[in-house]
């Protein structure tokens, strides 16, 4: 029988072809599967360089939009917050020296152009949350911590008012009944602060909105130095009769509103002047000077500890409104 024997050398070489082919065959296939793999990691890194361009375009336009929108009013913020502030110390000193008086006579106890200033100088700072809320329905403010932090305390600013009954509660709570007579509040209703704040907003031609300045809000809203508070529809009947006779103590929640109110715009006004928001802290940055501007107790008749509990009642409620400031 016919035995066919294959010489080692030529079995050896065909081992040795196969096994190259099989080694091509799998490098050929490795190399097919790096070459999809750099194929899809090459479009990966260029939908993310889409991605990220297109998200940089758009940071870029939404940010030129912000500053745009946003820093006229933040502006006008910082010099209604000097006066707001230099008004509420303005109240402090003349109760110190005795031209508010606890009896309720005084610069405040008549329409006249004081109590005008006053009302007009206390509301203007909040017509700005409202301008500043609705350009940004449209406008991310993620996108300046910055101007964050300034909405931020504008926001609270604009609800202290309706927050007297909890400032009433606060460190000494004083026997306050929130459900009083309108005559007895000593703060106003959320409803009643967007009636004043929406008289305030003014349109002009072109349909872009502003704040009524001072000489137009006196003579549309006080004719003839004399208001018609005595109509129902003037949105600031209730404001004046806030203010009306007032001394912080026989007004003492709406006094603790105004000292939280003073520790708020002293805040705004300095991250006005500077991009370090970090470093801004409402309680610890508010200065002595400025707390011996607010200090209404006159050399006889009121004790310190009546000044200090003011001062406790609001920055527990700054502390509780505002921690990330604390």
């Amino acid at each position: 029988m016919f035995k066919f024997e294959i010489p080692p050398e030529i079995l050896i070489a065909l081992i040795t072809s196969f096994t190259s082919v099989g080694v091509s065959l799998y490098s050929l296939k490795k190399n097919n599967n790096n070459q999809r793999k750099l194929t899809y990691l090459e479009h990966e890194l260029e939908v993310k360089k889409s991605e990220n361009d297109a998200r940089r375009d758009y940071e870029y336009e939404a940010r030129k939009r912000l500053y745009h929108e946003c820093e006229p009013i933040l502006f006008l913020l910082a010099e209604l917050s000097e006066s707001a502030l230099l008004r509420i110390q303005d109240l402090a000193f003349f109760s110190r020296e005795g031209k508010l008086n606890e009896n309720g006579e005084g610069l405040l106890n008549d329409i006249n152009y004081y109590s005008m200033a006053t009302i007009y100088r206390l509301v203007a700072p909040l017509a700005t949350y409202r301008l500043l809320r609705d350009k940004l329905t449209s406008i991310d403010l993620e996108l300046d911590a910055h101007i964050k932090k300034q909405y931020l305390l504008l926001k609270t600013l604009y609800y202290t008012f309706a927050d007297d009954s909890r400032l009433a509660k606060y460190h000494h709570p004083i026997d306050y009944d929130y459900y009083a007579g309108e005559s007895d509040r000593q703060g106003i209703r959320r409803g009643e602060i967007d009636n004043m704040v929406d008289s305030l907003i003014i349109e002009n031609k072109q349909g872009k909105h502003s704040i009524m300045n001072f000489g137009n809000f006196q003579k549309y809203f006080f004719p003839n130095t004399k208001c018609d508070l005595e109509i129902e529809e003037c949105p600031f009947i209730k404001f004046y009769s806030l203010i009306k006779n007032f001394h912080p103590k026989n007004k003492p929640v709406l006094w603790r509103i105004l000292l939280a109110q003073s520790y708020i715009y002293f805040s705004i006004m300095k991250l006005h002047q500077t991009q370090n928001y970090k470093e801004i802290k409402i309680i610890k940055d508010f200065p002595v000077t400025e707390k011996s501007k607010l200090n209404w107790i006159r050399a006889t008749g009121n004790s310190y500890e009546e000044y200090k509990e003011s001062f406790d009642a609001a920055e527990k409620y700054l502390a509780e409104k505002l921690p990330e400031f604390v």
